[in-house]
């Protein structure tokens, strides 16, 4: 594991983290908050993986990404193997009894029917993301694409999220 990368990428997604928190929190100041800018990161970096020019040049910037495509990818991958290492598989709660958890990362790319997707890109995003490709036809039915994703994501969650994609 290279300390610098993994610095960099942490630094990265920690302002990143703090940007996404903050921007939100001004939207609603007065209601709670719940969400993972951690899992933001990984999927808009999975779609970082396919972009290019400006396009990445402006991913780059917004998600505060300081290493280039060779070594962030792989660094993330480093991050997601040693997450899941995890040597005590218990957490205080607030009177300090410990309680199991388990952590479930699941990422998949949803792509167009018919698409041109590009092995090279396929290929970085399962060996760096554990992710492959499911493709949809969104054009047609758009609506049925979405009731497959929120299924695959409430299958992945354990219910916890039933419904990633609203119907407006």
């Amino acid at each position: 594991m290279n300390k610098t990368h993994l610095d960099r990428l942490v630094k990265g997604n920690t302002e990143f983290a703090f940007d996404v928190l903050s921007r939100l929190s001004d939207q609603k100041p007065e209601s709670n908050l719940f969400v993972s800018p951690y899992s933001i990161s990984v999927a808009l970096a999975m779609t970082y993986a396919g972009s290019k020019r400006n396009t990445r040049e402006q991913m780059a910037d917004t998600l505060h990404f300081t290493l280039d495509q060779r070594t962030l990818h792989p660094t993330f991958k480093e991050i997601r193997q040693e997450m899941s290492r995890n040597p005590d598989p218990e957490i205080s709660n607030e009177k300090n009894e410990k309680t199991p958890f388990q952590l479930t990362e699941a990422n998949t790319l949803w792509g167009q029917d018919g698409y041109p997707w590009s092995q090279s890109f396929l290929q970085t995003l399962e060996a760096n993301y554990g992710a492959g490709l499911q493709t949809l036809d969104f054009e047609q039915d758009a609506s049925g694409a979405r009731r497959r994703i929120n299924q695959w994501v409430s299958e992945q969650t354990r219910d916890k999220i039933p419904e990633l994609i609203n119907s407006n």
